[in-house]
């Protein structure tokens, strides 16, 4: 959300908004946390030294990724186009939520 205001594509008060929509949600138990562990952490090694030199990888996408395998999920789900090309590297199959089939 807050790369979005960052780069000018929403407003303050639409970063507001989406902000409280966010503790809403999270209140009502729609997000579910996975806890990271010590193979999450340990693989983030691997990971990255597999990944080719063309491929962006932020932190916080890797822990995510590696986490998200790790606690056995195949697929992820984003609109993030940066955190959806690295999947792949992850072991894990990225899937566009706002992509026309």
């Amino acid at each position: 959300m807050h790369r979005k205001f960052r780069e000018g594509a929403i407003t303050t008060k639409t970063l507001g908004a989406l902000i409280a929509q966010f503790g809403e949600d999270c209140a009502a138990g729609e997000f579910h946390r996975l806890p990271l562990n010590d193979v999450s952490i340990s693989g983030l090694a691997g990971d990255y030294a597999v990944l080719p030199g063309t491929c962006f990888l932020r932190a916080a996408d890797a822990l995510h990724l590696a986490c998200a395998r790790d606690h056995g999920f195949k697929t992820i789900y984003s609109n993030d186009k940066i955190l959806l090309a690295a999947a792949r590297h992850s072991g894990v199959q990225g899937r566009n939520v706002i992509a026309k089939p």
